[in-house]
């Protein structure tokens, strides 16, 4: 029981290790007409925006209810710790969306 729960446990936190590393990629963006330099400020702006941006108690408690459906205990675990890195680290994967929401409303496109 504790082997399963244990392997479970390493299955669950590998898989959040790779989607946090594949989220946590830098997205070039590019913009017809606009100059690196130009490119560079707006980013910078927009990372500026994006640090300033915490997460809502509501965002987070979906976020922990929908962990708790998908895995449990386990889940909610995994849920939780994702919050705290959510408002804690200058680049999780919520201020990376933020950063390319603001990103595509300047006028950038996602390059591939």
């Amino acid at each position: 029981m504790k082997t399963t729960a244990k392997a479970a446990l390493a299955a669950a936190a590998g898989a959040v290790l790779l989607c946090g590393y594949a989220l946590g990629q830098e997205a070039t963006f590019t913009k017809k007409g606009a100059s690196a330099a130009i490119q560079k400020r707006d980013s910078a702006r927009c990372w500026r925006l994006a640090r300033k941006t915490k997460l809502t108690e509501e965002q987070a408690t979906q976020n922990v209810v929908a962990g708790y459906l998908i895995g449990g205990i386990i889940g909610v675990l995994i849920a939780s710790s994702t919050n705290e890195e959510a408002n804690k680290h200058p680049k999780s994967a919520f201020r990376r969306q933020v950063h390319d929401e603001c990103m595509a409303k300047r006028g950038y496109t996602r390059a591939e």
